[in-house]
């Protein structure tokens, strides 16, 4: 099984590396990201509640482009010139959203809520875990809704969580997992960069491995 799971850890860093020379645009367009978030946070900023649902929705469109140019870059066997920029523009904005607004929920019932200081922190960490590949099922799935969404990164977990926790323990280690965190525009942003595209691509491609086969697979292919 501990061979079966090195192996799989192998395979995808291979295809990572694969996918981040296919989609070299997938990565500046993240690189730009921060820079567009940050004059439109800016200019929008006088509106005031207005500006900020304009940014709002503006952010989600873009994180929605980004996820279909990580989905493309894995699923794609060839180069993806500067078009997929444009390609990208208009993808996954509607799971985005609902992720966002469910999370906005959850933030907003535990803020007003007569609970424990501790026990807000304490499901934000259970439901950061449980639902951790929401991006994953939106670029690489073809889910209804967002409650899809979450059932399916939810099952997921349930079948491949140790294989996924692993690696994420190391990025935590070396101090870049908070990235990560679902629904979490402002940590999105402030992660972006070298660091947090090869992060996307390597969950992108792991989701899939993991998705298509069982530990029982993994175990016998590694025996040849």
């Amino acid at each position: 099984m501990i061979k079966g799971t090195i192996s799989l850890y192998a395979e995808v860093l291979a295809e990572t590396g694969q996918a981040l020379l296919r989609g070299p645009f997938v990565w500046l367009f993240l690189l730009v990201l921060p820079v567009v978030l940050s004059v439109a946070g800016a200019l929008l900023s006088p509106l005031g509640i207005i500006g900020g649902f304009i940014y709002g929705f503006g952010s989600v469109y873009l994180i929605g482009a980004y996820l279909y140019g990580v989905g493309q870059s894995v699923s794609q066997r060839s180069a993806l010139g500067v078009a997929i920029v444009r390609e990208s523009m208009g993808h996954h904005v509607w799971d985005v959203m609902g992720i966002a607004f469910l999370h906005w929920m959850l933030s907003l019932a535990l803020q007003f809520g007569t609970l424990p200081d501790v026990l807000p922190k304490l499901i934000a960490i259970v439901t950061f875990i449980l639902f951790n590949p929401w991006p994953e099922v939106i670029h690489s799935d073809r889910a209804q809704g967002s409650m899809d969404i979450l059932v399916r990164a939810f099952r997921f977990m349930q079948s491949n969580g140790p294989e996924w926790v692993v690696p994420h323990l190391l990025f935590f280690a070396l101090g870049f997992g908070t990235m990560m965190v679902p629904g979490d525009v402002s940590s999105f942003v402030l992660g972006a960069g070298l660091v947090l595209h090869p992060v996307m691509i390597f969950r992108a491609v792991l989701y899939r491995k993991l998705s298509s086969g069982s530990r029982r697979a993994r175990a016998w292919k590694s025996r040849f």
